[in-house]
């Protein structure tokens, strides 16, 4: 049964530091490729997340695979846009709900205890959506300080989702080698 998790956990920890380094950057068109990379990491393994289920525990494949796919999208977007020399306000419009959503998502796993690491994975979720609620502001200002503060909250969740990633990796060589697969 194939696990993608590991892999988008990477994917997503490494959107999050791109995202950071975009925000202090004077050089900003420089990041659409990283942006289209990190979106392709976080699209392909969701896509076939949500339309085959492949977790044992359901609800899994809905916590990892939906939220990436709409930041995969986001990045993928922002990337073109970058390209394009678009506005990006517009899309972090969207930031701001799905980070809403990845908030809600991050008190559910908390109180469902779902995941390895309930807390930490719940914190994860919460940290990554308060970024996601704040970039209209960030983007809309173009403050120093806030981008820098706003960059802090994103490598901070960033290490959240890089040591969970790193764990997931870990328990699952043993996992599958246990299995014989």
């Amino acid at each position: 049964m194939p696990n993608y998790i590991s892999l988008m956990l990477i994917g997503l920890s490494s959107s999050l530091i791109m995202l950071a380094l975009f925000l202090i950057s004077k050089e900003k068109r420089k990041f659409s490729f990283p942006f289209i990379l990190t979106s392709i990491i976080l699209i392909i393994p969701s896509f076939h997340l949500i339309f085959n289920w492949p977790l044992e525990e359901k609800s899994y494949n809905i916590l990892f695979g939906e939220p990436a796919i709409l930041l995969g999208m986001l990045m993928f977007f922002a990337g073109l846009s970058l390209i394009l020399e678009f506005d990006l306000f517009y899309l972090s419009i969207l930031g701001f709900i799905f980070g809403l959503l990845s908030i809600e998502l991050g008190i559910r796993i908390i109180d469902l205890k779902l995941t390895y690491m309930p807390l930490l994975a719940g914190i994860g979720y919460i940290l990554t959506g308060m970024c996601g609620i704040i970039s209209p502001l960030t983007l809309k200002f173009q403050n120093k300080k806030m981008n820098f503060l706003v960059a802090l909250l994103l490598i901070l969740s960033a290490f959240i989702w890089i040591f969970i990633g790193f764990l997931a990796y870990w328990l699952h060589l043993e996992m599958f080698l246990k299995k014989g697969g």
